[in-house]
Order: structure tokens, then sequence, then C-alpha cells
């Protein structure tokens, strides 16, 4: 929702549930908060980040161009925690662009931060939270232009892929679950997989086929409400055939160890 950092919920008939959010700090004349990506657990809890101006705007001694946020709430809109990062402060701006939930209860925030201060170059952003909701490692790196993480995918043993623009190129970086430096980093920009899923729609099993460059690949299955359904390293195979549980539509992501990805959606017909 842009212009506040406020989730709303609604039943399948539009009825709406519940709200929950963070109260703007901005003039009544400027709706600039925002939430960019919400997801849900298998318990329905749900989370969401993005950028909430800084708790002191407009005071001078405390304001900030944006801070990153991430809310995490149950099933029923309650509070669970409130997440904030603000790094130098000043008038610098940090962001939350995705987040990816383990099922071990940790979360995965990515985005961007300014170096210092107002129109310094961004850095990529990631940042490791534990169940409640306290960072267990925040990682920054990214230097020579504007470094910005649009993507992240948790792969085996809770290591992870994030994905973002850097320096007029598209980067992969792999770091393992303890935040250690990337395992690997590689220009993709003209390497994507060449990946089919059919057929697409289906009413029944859909046929994964790649052609990775790597010895194995990790695929990722979520459901509409961003729940993840499949989570599977492949080694030395280049198909797979997937039942899905129910109709609807789903979404993937499939990642080599030389850090190409290739995501669609695929339509499930009762």
């Amino acid at each position: 929702v842009f212009g506040t950092f406020t989730l709303y919920k609604y039943d399948a008939q539009g009825a709406f549930l519940w709200q929950q959010g963070l109260a703007s700090n901005l003039p009544s004349n400027v709706n600039a908060d925002e939430i960019q990506a919400i997801k849900t657990d298998e318990e329905g809890q749900v989370f969401c980040t993005g950028r909430h101006y800084g708790v002191g705007y407009p005071g001078p001694d405390n304001y900030t161009n944006g801070d990153l946020v991430v809310l995490k709430t149950d099933s029923e809109g309650e509070l669970l925690y409130s997440y904030r990062y603000e790094h130098l402060g000043g008038n610098s701006f940090e962001g939350g662009n995705w987040l990816e939930v383990a099922d071990n209860g940790y979360l995965l925030v990515g985005g961007q931060s300014a170096l210092a201060n107002l129109g310094d170059p961004y850095q990529f952003l990631s940042i490791v939270l534990r169940p409640d909701g306290t960072a267990m490692d925040t990682l920054r790196n990214g230097t020579g232009g504007d470094f910005v993480l649009h993507s992240l995918v948790f792969g085996d043993n809770y290591d992870f892929f994030q994905v973002g623009i850097g320096g007029g190129k598209t980067v992969v970086q792999r770091y393992n679950f303890l935040g250690e430096p990337p395992l690997s980093t590689q220009d993709i920009s003209s390497a994507f997989f060449q990946m089919t899923g059919t057929p697409n729609p289906s009413q029944g099993a859909v046929h994964f086929k790649w052609s990775p460059k790597g010895t194995s690949c990790y695929l990722q299955i979520t459901d509409r409400s961003g729940r993840v359904v499949l989570r599977r390293l492949f080694t030395e195979q280049t198909s797979f055939d997937w039942e899905a549980p129910a109709a609807g539509w789903y979404f993937y992501q499939l990642m080599d160890t030389s850090g190409r990805l290739e995501s669609g959606k695929i339509l499930i017909r009762p």
C-alpha cells in the first residue's frame, strides 16, 4: 500500500477483516511510506517489509529519508514484532524490497541502503532476522554505483541467494546461513536459463525441463499467498514432474550453481 505502512486483510468475498501497521510520521500532505513485499507462512502469520520515514520526522536531529521496517503479525492481525533498520540515521535511505520466510522461522529481508547521506550510492542490504524479530546478521556490500536487491531465495541448508542490479550489471550472490562473505558473485545479465514448464495451464502434473550450466539446481515453488509448496535441490538432473496440491496460481524460481535465475508462473485448473 503506497502512502501508508499498513496491512489490510479481506476474506474471499472481499469483506474487511483487520488492519495493522505503523502510524505515519509525515505531514498530512505527504504520502511516501510504503509496503513493498508481503509473505505468509503455514500458520497464517504475515510478514511485510518496505520503507517508513524515521520516528523523529521532521525533527532535524532525527530526520531520516526512510528506514527499512519489517512487521510480523499473527493470522488475526495481532502485532508480534516490529523491526527497524536505520543504518547511520541522518538524511539517508534504507528500504526493504523483498523477503523470504524459512520453515525454521527465520526471515530474510533484502533491499538497499545509502552509504551515508542523501544522494550517496546505494549498497545491497540483506538482513537475517531470528523468529523473535532480532537481527542475527546484517550484510552490506557493493561499491562503484547503485546496488539494489530485487529478489532472494533460500537454498539447501538455509543458505540463500540474492539477486539485484549493481554497477549496471545483474549480480547474483550466494551466502551460507551464517552470513559469511558471498561464496559466488557473477554477472548474469546475458546468461539466463532455457526452461519450460508444460503444459501451462495444466489440469494435472507439470513437466519442468531446463538446461543448466552448473551441476545442480534449486527449484522453489510458492502459491499465490507466498507459501512455499516445494523446495528441492537437483543434482545432475534436467527435468522434474510436479503435481500441484490444488488448483490455482503458482510461482517458480530456479537457480543453478553458477548463479543463473529463472522465474515464472503456472496456472493449475480444477
